[in-house]
């Protein structure tokens, strides 16, 4: 139940961000990509994303459960946690290379209190081109 409740986790989160951050995602959420790949791994997806030149990228994974494998059978567990503010999300600034954690719950806030206008879909393009053509 771990690996679905981290795609509900983060199909929610994306809600919330075109919900509640037009200034962060687009007011139609057109600046934000979820990536559910499942047959790639973390580390491809985070490639890419950095590839593409996105300024913010979220990983909802490992952080956001509980560090004892035997809870994460337990929804409610998993829930509680979301609640609690102890289910928390890596959060990547390009800019700076820096990653933060934060609550899952908070991520919003974080992002609307840390503006990086995220580009647009012709910039992000733009921005895979140039690497192709120079990198």
């Amino acid at each position: 139940p771990a690996k679905e409740w981290l795609a509900r986790q983060a199909a929610v989160l994306c809600e919330d961000l075109v919900d509640t951050s037009p200034s962060v995602v687009g007011h139609d959420g057109d600046d934000l990509v979820l990536d559910d790949r499942e047959r790639e791994s973390v580390g491809v997806k985070l490639g890419e994303a950095l590839l593409v030149g996105y300024p913010w990228v979220v990983v909802v994974g490992r952080d956001a459960l509980p560090t004892d494998k035997a809870q994460w059978a337990s929804v409610t567990e998993l829930d509680r946690r979301v609640g609690t503010g102890e289910a928390c999300a890596e959060v990547y600034e390009r800019a700076t290379k820096e990653t933060t954690r934060v609550p899952l719950r908070e991520v919003p806030q974080f992002l609307r209190e840390h503006p990086r206008r995220a580009p647009s879909a012709g910039e992000a393009i733009q921005a895979a081109l140039r690497q192709q053509h120079w990198g």
